[in-house]
């Protein structure tokens, strides 16, 4: 939320902004036609001075107008960013083993993204925030990435699409089933999942088999550990360093399809700052 003086300053620079464009059209035009007598009977030498200075008095108003809206945009560029507003951070250690991971082994820092197939902010994320993340972060070996299924009731396709990449990720091909199922998001209904499977290379046969048998256990299993950590909606995105492998301590939360410069800020502090363990070496 921004501050109040940011909202109050707003408000304001937009009232301004309508008043301007009132009285370009209708006042300064028309006193403007009656100064060439389309409103008044021309021959009267008062008439036409009272005219201009009607005239005089509407664009001085506006370059009044005009220069408090400069003051305003001045203010507001000066004001300051709206604070990050504090999340609680979960006192749990994740179990991220068997999950699939993206970027370095080397990399001890992890972002573990709580998804739902269905959920469109995750798709913005995946569309909007993800690339930058895997461009600056993953590929150059400094952050890892993972991902908890959280398949909202309210999803009817969620459920089997995140079986679907389970079961894509039993032959490698999770992160290749993760993307191209939220690029068909609005087509996740289970008849659609084998031509996907089949698109990034899978056997058919053996991913119906893999989806009639299902992979229940796997998602329900995301779905507590991510309760556990205190996850309520998606997309939710747990930050910390991994210990022992695969263990994760959250030390940081991103609720939402935020910015990338918000995750920026995050990864690139805890980077300076360093794992608990090193600082107290």
């Amino acid at each position: 939320m921004e501050p109040q003086r940011s909202t109050f300053l707003r408000h304001w620079m937009s009232v301004f902004a309508l008043v301007l464009a009132a009285l370009a059209p209708m006042g300064l035009v028309q006193a403007q036609d009656r100064a060439t007598g389309a409103a008044a009977p021309a021959g009267s030498a008062a008439d036409t001075e009272q005219m201009r200075r009607d005239i005089d008095a509407l664009k001085k108003g506006q370059e009044a107008i005009q220069k408090s809206l400069e003051e305003i945009k001045a203010l507001l560029k000066q004001a300051p960013p709206a604070a990050r507003p504090p999340q609680a951070v979960p006192n749990v250690v994740l179990d991220l083993a068997g999950h699939p991971f993206e970027g370095s082994t080397e990399a001890r820092l992890a972002v573990v993204e709580v998804s739902d197939y269905q959920c469109p902010y995750c798709a913005r994320h995946t569309r909007e925030t993800y690339p930058q993340l895997e461009k600056d972060f993953i590929s150059t070996g400094k952050v890892r990435y993972a991902m908890l299924d959280f398949p909202l009731r309210n999803h009817p396709f969620a459920f089997k699409a995140a079986e679907a990449a389970t079961c894509a990720a039993d032959k490698g091909k999770f992160w290749e089933m993760h993307h191209l199922l939220f690029q068909n998001q609005n087509a996740l209904n289970p008849e659609t999942l084998p031509a996907y499977a089949e698109q990034i290379g899978l056997d058919r046969a053996e991913f119906e088999a893999c989806l009639e048998e299902g992979r229940k256990e796997s998602v329900n299993a995301d779905l507590q550990q991510a309760t556990k950590a205190g996850v309520s909606a998606t997309p939710t995105f747990l930050i910390g360093w991994l210990k022992d492998g695969d263990q994760l301590k959250p030390a940081e939360v991103i609720r939402g399809a935020q910015s990338f410069e918000n995750f920026d800020r995050v990864i690139k502090q805890l980077l300076e700052a360093g794992p608990p363990a090193d600082k107290a070496d």
